[in-house]
């Protein structure tokens, strides 16, 4: 850029504050919401004053996101609420400490206010490095608060069931790598291993444990008729270590499991991966992105509900998890 561009650039820039400073001293903006409809509708005659506006937005939304009571923040909460509904889970919001809420919702708000500036930075400075590709990709169109609410919906029942498991007397170590519960923008590798570890005298085993708010029952499978198997959606790698019991937590009545299916509501599935990964078991078996789990399985190794958890002694959660 020569001399000429830069001082063109930098007179274009000092116009637009001085216009917004104006407005601002005269209050004709005077709310975050009159500022964003100056931004929205100001014209730029200057192409290279745009990623300024777009700053200004970013840093708007950011403000917004750590104001404790604009619209943005509620909202961050509410998507949080209706992850939890959408599986089901929304019964268990209670039995976390208002505290330990708290904590998941500024997780929610401050992560999410911290991806936005690292949006900004990285655009900003034309980095080639983008610290948060991965979650952008994985975020398709929804709001970093949105995707955010999503995975902490995941350690909140993880989180209510090590808790239960803990005031049984189990000993229970945390061991994958989101154990504090922070955000990680940059996703390491081994990202999907098993985050519980549960010992009960001479037995240990590592937990994967999956919400389940979807889940069918297909007419055929491999061109043969169903009668009674179940499939819903696992990862094959969550189920490649046979020291892992995959424990599948079906919600209360979503949307996606259908009412002919409601002897799965509630129901939490204890699955030995040594049985999946056994051919001459044919009660469960996967492919890449489903697990197929015949209905008798689910009824012989499954607690009913969340209540059944709950009031179960420690023997008998021992002798279910496998571990007597």
């Amino acid at each position: 850029m020569t001399y000429q561009e830069v001082n063109t650039l930098t007179e274009n820039i000092k116009t637009f504050l001085e216009l917004l400073n104006n407005k601002m001293e005269t209050n004709q903006i005077d709310t975050y919401e009159k500022l964003i409809v100056f931004l929205e509708t100001i014209e730029i005659t200057d192409k290279k004053l745009l990623p300024l506006t777009g700053y200004l937005g970013k840093v708007l939304d950011v403000i917004q996101l750590l104001k404790p009571n604009s619209t943005r923040s509620k909202n961050a909460k509410k998507y949080f609420r209706n992850s939890l509904k959408r599986t089901g889970h929304d019964f268990l919001f209670d039995e976390l400490s208002d505290e330990d809420k708290q904590k998941l919702f500024d997780e929610i708000i401050n992560s999410s206010a911290l991806y936005i500036l690292l949006e900004v930075s990285n655009f900003t400075y034309s980095s080639d490095i983008n610290p948060i590709s991965s979650l952008r990709n994985s975020m398709g169109d929804r709001l970093p608060e949105e995707y955010f609410s999503e995975l902490l919906a995941g350690w909140f029942i993880e989180d209510i069931f090590i808790n239960q498991l803990k005031n049984k007397g189990f000993e229970i170590d945390q061991i994958g790598v989101d154990t504090n519960r922070k955000i990680l923008f940059k996703r390491p590798k081994n990202m999907g291993d098993a985050d519980i570890l549960i010992k009960y005298q001479n037995k240990e085993y590592k937990i994967e444990l999956q919400r389940v708010g979807k889940a069918t029952k297909p007419t055929k499978i491999d061109n043969e008729k169903n009668e009674s198997v179940i499939k819903t959606t696992l990862k094959s790698h969550k189920i490649s270590d046979n020291k892992v019991l995959t424990i599948l937590w079906f919600g209360k009545e979503p949307k996606g499991i259908a009412q002919i299916n409601n002897f799965l509501y509630e129901k939490i599935c204890i699955i030995k991966n040594s049985d999946i990964n056994n051919s001459a078991n044919n009660e469960v078996s996967y492919n890449e992105n489903n697990i197929f789990i015949d209905k008798n399985y689910i009824e012989n190794n499954s607690l009913s509900d969340w209540n059944e958890l709950k009031s179960s002694s420690i023997t008998d959660l021992a002798q279910k998890l496998h571990l007597e």
